[in-house]
Protein backbone atom coordinates (compact mmCIF):
# COMPACT_ATOMS: atom_id res chain seq x y z
CA UNK A 1 0.00 0.00 0.00
CA UNK A 2 1.35 3.39 -1.02
CA UNK A 3 -0.20 6.19 1.04
CA UNK A 4 -0.70 9.89 0.41
CA UNK A 5 -0.53 11.26 3.97
CA UNK A 6 -2.15 14.68 4.13
CA UNK A 7 -1.66 16.94 7.13
CA UNK A 8 -0.35 20.39 8.04
CA UNK A 9 2.87 20.33 10.01
CA UNK A 10 2.12 23.40 12.07
CA UNK A 11 4.23 22.06 14.95
CA UNK A 12 6.68 19.19 15.28
CA UNK A 13 4.40 17.57 17.87
CA UNK A 14 1.42 17.35 15.51
CA UNK A 15 -0.31 13.99 15.24
CA UNK A 16 0.45 13.86 11.52
CA UNK A 17 4.14 13.54 12.36
CA UNK A 18 3.37 10.70 14.77
CA UNK A 19 1.35 8.94 12.06
CA UNK A 20 4.23 9.40 9.62
CA UNK A 21 6.64 7.85 12.11
CA UNK A 22 4.25 4.94 12.65
CA UNK A 23 3.99 4.32 8.90
CA UNK A 24 7.79 4.22 8.69
CA UNK A 25 7.96 1.73 11.54
CA UNK A 26 5.31 -0.42 9.88
CA UNK A 27 7.21 -0.30 6.59
CA UNK A 28 4.36 1.38 4.71
CA UNK A 29 5.56 3.75 1.95
CA UNK A 30 3.98 7.20 1.99
CA UNK A 31 4.36 10.75 0.71
CA UNK A 32 3.49 13.72 2.88
CA UNK A 33 1.35 16.53 1.45
CA UNK A 34 0.00 19.69 3.09
CA UNK A 35 -3.74 20.30 2.71
CA UNK A 36 -3.07 23.36 0.54
CA UNK A 37 -1.37 20.98 -1.92
CA UNK A 38 -4.37 18.66 -2.14
CA UNK A 39 -5.34 19.45 -5.73
CA UNK A 40 -1.79 18.70 -6.88
CA UNK A 41 -1.79 15.19 -5.39
CA UNK A 42 -1.63 12.58 -8.17
CA UNK A 43 -4.29 9.86 -8.36
CA UNK A 44 -1.69 7.09 -8.21
CA UNK A 45 -1.82 6.29 -4.50
CA UNK A 46 -3.56 3.31 -2.89
CA UNK A 47 -4.91 5.45 -0.05
CA UNK A 48 -5.46 9.15 0.65
CA UNK A 49 -5.28 9.60 4.43
CA UNK A 50 -5.96 13.01 5.95
CA UNK A 51 -5.06 13.80 9.57
CA UNK A 52 -6.76 17.01 10.67
CA UNK A 53 -5.84 19.22 13.62
CA UNK A 54 -7.91 22.28 12.79
CA UNK A 55 -7.18 23.47 9.25
CA UNK A 56 -10.42 23.60 7.25
CA UNK A 57 -9.58 26.04 4.46
CA UNK A 58 -8.56 23.24 2.11
CA UNK A 59 -9.62 19.65 1.53
CA UNK A 60 -8.75 16.82 -0.83
CA UNK A 61 -10.76 16.54 -4.08
CA UNK A 62 -13.48 13.89 -4.20
CA UNK A 63 -11.85 11.93 -7.05
CA UNK A 64 -8.94 10.88 -4.83
CA UNK A 65 -10.14 7.50 -3.55
CA UNK A 66 -10.15 5.53 -1.37
CA UNK A 67 -9.92 8.19 1.30
CA UNK A 68 -9.74 8.21 5.09
CA UNK A 69 -10.14 11.11 7.51
CA UNK A 70 -8.97 11.35 11.14
CA UNK A 71 -10.26 14.67 12.58
CA UNK A 72 -8.97 15.26 16.09
CA UNK A 73 -11.22 18.06 17.40
CA UNK A 74 -14.71 16.55 17.20
CA UNK A 75 -15.30 17.54 20.85
CA UNK A 76 -15.08 21.28 20.08
CA UNK A 77 -18.02 23.33 18.78
CA UNK A 78 -16.48 25.28 15.87
CA UNK A 79 -14.27 22.44 14.56
CA UNK A 80 -17.16 19.96 14.80
CA UNK A 81 -19.29 22.07 12.43
CA UNK A 82 -16.46 22.20 9.92
CA UNK A 83 -15.70 18.50 10.32
CA UNK A 84 -19.27 17.42 9.58
CA UNK A 85 -19.21 19.36 6.30
CA UNK A 86 -15.94 17.71 5.27
CA UNK A 87 -16.41 14.20 6.62
CA UNK A 88 -19.14 13.09 4.20
CA UNK A 89 -16.64 13.16 1.32
CA UNK A 90 -14.52 10.37 2.78
CA UNK A 91 -14.86 6.60 2.52
CA UNK A 92 -14.16 6.22 6.23
CA UNK A 93 -13.87 8.62 9.16
CA UNK A 94 -11.88 7.62 12.23
CA UNK A 95 -13.35 9.47 15.22
CA UNK A 96 -11.12 10.06 18.29
CA UNK A 97 -14.03 10.39 20.73
CA UNK A 98 -16.39 7.47 21.22
CA UNK A 99 -19.22 9.82 22.24
CA UNK A 100 -19.05 11.57 18.85
CA UNK A 101 -19.27 8.44 16.69
CA UNK A 102 -23.06 8.31 16.51
CA UNK A 103 -23.28 11.99 15.59
CA UNK A 104 -20.82 11.57 12.73
CA UNK A 105 -22.69 8.52 11.45
CA UNK A 106 -25.49 10.89 10.45
CA UNK A 107 -23.30 12.38 7.74
CA UNK A 108 -20.69 9.68 7.00
CA UNK A 109 -20.85 6.31 5.34
CA UNK A 110 -18.41 4.62 7.71
CA UNK A 111 -17.27 5.83 11.13
CA UNK A 112 -14.96 3.95 13.47
CA UNK A 113 -13.72 4.97 16.91
CA UNK A 114 -9.92 5.36 16.94
CA UNK A 115 -8.54 7.41 19.84
CA UNK A 116 -5.18 9.15 19.80
CA UNK A 117 -2.15 7.63 21.52
CA UNK A 118 1.53 8.12 22.28
CA UNK A 119 4.82 7.87 20.41
CA UNK A 120 7.36 5.99 22.58
CA UNK A 121 10.23 7.62 20.67
CA UNK A 122 9.26 10.87 22.38
CA UNK A 123 6.84 9.92 25.15
CA UNK A 124 8.86 7.63 27.37
CA UNK A 125 10.04 7.26 30.92
CA UNK A 126 13.40 8.86 31.73
CA UNK A 127 15.53 7.68 34.65
CA UNK A 128 15.42 10.88 36.70
CA UNK A 129 14.49 11.84 40.23
CA UNK A 130 10.86 12.70 40.99
CA UNK A 131 11.09 16.37 41.88
CA UNK A 132 7.74 17.82 40.79
CA UNK A 133 4.60 17.19 42.81
CA UNK A 134 2.35 17.85 39.81
CA UNK A 135 3.25 18.10 36.14
CA UNK A 136 1.23 19.74 33.38
CA UNK A 137 2.57 20.59 29.94
CA UNK A 138 0.28 22.99 28.12
CA UNK A 139 -1.47 26.33 28.36
CA UNK A 140 -3.70 27.39 31.24
CA UNK A 141 -6.73 27.34 28.93
CA UNK A 142 -10.14 28.59 29.98
CA UNK A 143 -12.38 28.24 33.01
CA UNK A 144 -12.17 26.22 35.18
CA UNK A 145 -8.82 24.70 34.13
CA UNK A 146 -6.86 27.92 34.60
CA UNK A 147 -8.28 28.25 38.13
CA UNK A 148 -7.33 24.66 38.95
CA UNK A 149 -3.82 25.23 37.64
CA UNK A 150 -3.38 28.44 39.59
CA UNK A 151 -4.55 26.70 42.76
CA UNK A 152 -2.11 23.86 42.10
CA UNK A 153 0.71 26.39 41.72
CA UNK A 154 -0.17 27.93 45.08
CA UNK A 155 -0.81 24.71 47.02
CA UNK A 156 1.97 22.63 45.49
CA UNK A 157 4.76 25.05 44.55
CA UNK A 158 7.17 22.23 43.66
CA UNK A 159 5.28 21.58 40.44
CA UNK A 160 5.85 22.17 36.73
CA UNK A 161 3.00 23.92 34.92
CA UNK A 162 3.63 25.49 31.54
CA UNK A 163 4.97 24.96 28.06
CA UNK A 164 8.12 23.13 27.01
CA UNK A 165 9.46 21.75 23.75
CA UNK A 166 7.71 18.48 22.92
CA UNK A 167 11.03 16.62 22.86
CA UNK A 168 11.48 17.46 26.56
CA UNK A 169 7.95 16.61 27.66
CA UNK A 170 9.16 13.22 28.86
CA UNK A 171 11.59 14.92 31.25
CA UNK A 172 8.77 16.89 32.87
CA UNK A 173 6.38 13.98 33.34
CA UNK A 174 9.17 11.58 34.37
CA UNK A 175 10.13 14.07 37.08
CA UNK A 176 6.46 14.46 38.12
CA UNK A 177 4.72 12.35 40.71
CA UNK A 178 1.30 13.23 39.30
CA UNK A 179 0.30 14.28 35.80
CA UNK A 180 -2.74 16.58 35.80
CA UNK A 181 -5.43 16.71 33.13
CA UNK A 182 -8.58 18.76 32.79
CA UNK A 183 -10.39 18.86 29.47
CA UNK A 184 -14.04 18.65 28.52
CA UNK A 185 -16.25 18.25 25.49
CA UNK A 186 -18.32 21.22 24.40
CA UNK A 187 -21.24 18.84 23.83
CA UNK A 188 -21.21 16.65 26.96
CA UNK A 189 -19.34 18.91 29.42
CA UNK A 190 -17.34 15.81 30.38
CA UNK A 191 -13.73 14.82 29.97
CA UNK A 192 -12.56 13.50 26.61
CA UNK A 193 -9.70 11.23 25.65
CA UNK A 194 -6.73 13.32 24.55
CA UNK A 195 -3.03 12.88 23.82
CA UNK A 196 -2.10 14.22 27.26
CA UNK A 197 -3.66 11.19 28.95
CA UNK A 198 -1.38 8.81 27.05
CA UNK A 199 1.67 11.09 27.24
CA UNK A 200 1.49 11.32 31.04
CA UNK A 201 1.30 7.56 31.48
CA UNK A 202 3.97 6.85 28.85
CA UNK A 203 6.40 9.07 30.75
CA UNK A 204 5.71 7.37 34.07
CA UNK A 205 3.61 9.86 36.06
CA UNK A 206 0.31 8.92 37.66
CA UNK A 207 -2.66 10.17 35.61
CA UNK A 208 -5.10 12.41 37.47
CA UNK A 209 -7.98 13.37 35.17
CA UNK A 210 -11.47 14.78 35.42
CA UNK A 211 -14.39 12.40 35.00
CA UNK A 212 -15.94 11.79 31.62
CA UNK A 213 -16.06 8.88 29.24
CA UNK A 214 -15.38 6.21 31.86
CA UNK A 215 -17.00 3.54 29.66
CA UNK A 216 -14.70 4.46 26.77
CA UNK A 217 -11.70 4.58 29.07
CA UNK A 218 -12.64 1.16 30.45
CA UNK A 219 -12.72 -0.24 26.91
CA UNK A 220 -9.16 1.03 26.53
CA UNK A 221 -8.17 -0.67 29.78
CA UNK A 222 -8.14 2.42 32.03
CA UNK A 223 -9.66 1.77 35.45
CA UNK A 224 -9.96 4.34 38.24
CA UNK A 225 -7.52 3.67 41.11
CA UNK A 226 -5.91 0.83 39.15
CA UNK A 227 -3.92 2.60 36.44
CA UNK A 228 -5.29 6.15 36.66
CA UNK A 229 -7.20 8.35 39.11
CA UNK A 230 -10.42 10.23 38.33
CA UNK A 231 -11.74 13.31 40.15
CA UNK A 232 -15.26 14.72 39.85
CA UNK A 233 -14.87 18.17 41.38
CA UNK A 234 -12.34 20.58 42.89
CA UNK A 235 -12.57 18.98 46.34
CA UNK A 236 -11.74 15.55 44.95
CA UNK A 237 -8.96 17.00 42.81
CA UNK A 238 -7.01 18.52 45.69
CA UNK A 239 -7.82 15.68 48.07
CA UNK A 240 -6.42 13.23 45.52
CA UNK A 241 -3.25 15.24 44.95
CA UNK A 242 -2.55 15.48 48.67
CA UNK A 243 -3.40 11.83 49.27
CA UNK A 244 -1.19 10.41 46.54
CA UNK A 245 1.71 12.72 47.36
CA UNK A 246 1.73 11.14 50.83
CA UNK A 247 1.14 7.55 49.68
CA UNK A 248 4.12 6.93 47.44
CA UNK A 249 3.81 3.17 47.11
CA UNK A 250 0.16 3.31 46.05
CA UNK A 251 0.81 6.17 43.63
CA UNK A 252 3.76 4.40 42.00
CA UNK A 253 1.76 1.21 41.63
CA UNK A 254 -0.97 3.09 39.74
CA UNK A 255 1.59 4.99 37.65
CA UNK A 256 3.47 1.80 36.73
CA UNK A 257 0.25 0.07 35.72
CA UNK A 258 -0.72 3.03 33.51
CA UNK A 259 2.72 3.07 31.93
CA UNK A 260 2.59 -0.63 31.06
CA UNK A 261 -0.90 -0.33 29.59
CA UNK A 262 -0.06 2.63 27.36
CA UNK A 263 3.21 1.22 26.09
CA UNK A 264 1.60 -2.11 25.25
CA UNK A 265 -1.74 -1.00 23.83
CA UNK A 266 -1.86 2.69 22.98
CA UNK A 267 0.99 3.67 20.69
CA UNK A 268 0.50 5.37 17.34
CA UNK A 269 1.95 2.31 15.64
CA UNK A 270 -0.94 0.26 16.99
CA UNK A 271 -3.46 2.97 16.05
CA UNK A 272 -2.18 3.23 12.47
CA UNK A 273 -2.01 -0.54 12.08
CA UNK A 274 -5.64 -0.78 13.22
CA UNK A 275 -6.77 1.89 10.77
CA UNK A 276 -4.91 0.34 7.85
CA UNK A 277 -6.32 -3.07 8.74
CA UNK A 278 -9.85 -1.68 8.73
CA UNK A 279 -9.29 0.05 5.39
CA UNK A 280 -7.83 -3.09 3.85
CA UNK A 281 -10.82 -5.15 5.02
CA UNK A 282 -13.71 -2.77 4.34
CA UNK A 283 -12.65 -0.32 1.62
CA UNK A 284 -11.53 -1.20 -1.86
CA UNK A 285 -9.95 0.95 -4.56
CA UNK A 286 -12.70 2.98 -6.21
Amino acid sequence: MNVALIYDELTKRCVGNYVAAALRELGVPFTHFWTREAYAIPDTFDLYFRVDEGIYEYDIPSYLRPSAYWPLDTHLKYPYKKITKIAARYDVVFCPQKSDVENLKRVCRRVRWIPVGCDPRIHNRVDVKEEYDVGFVGTDGGVPRKFYLQEIRERYPHSFIGMIDHTRMNEVYSRSKIGFQYIRSYFTNKSVITQRLFEIAACGAMILTNHGEEDALAQLGFIDRKNMVVYHNAHELFHSITYYLTHDEERRRIADAGHRLVMQEHTYVRRVAEMLGYIDKHISKQ
